[in-house]
């Protein structure tokens, strides 16, 4: 388990990698043995644009 500013980083790095092959919140959980908050706020250390592109924005969010 990350400890640290920099086994963070370096936890995150993998999640991202993780993300960018493919891997769903739910699998990267399951191997790494996360919950789906720890692996979200892993994900947003890394950048939120690039590790979020296959989500669809919510339809509260569509401007009329």
């Amino acid at each position: 388990r990350a400890r640290g500013r920099h086994q963070i980083h370096a936890m995150s790095e993998i999640v991202r990698e993780l993300s960018l092959l493919g891997w769903d919140e739910s699998k990267i959980g399951q191997e790494l043995g996360m919950d789906a908050d720890e692996v979200l706020r892993l994900k947003q250390i890394n950048g939120l644009q690039e590790l979020f592109a296959d989500r669809r924005f919510s339809r509260a969010w569509t401007v009329k």
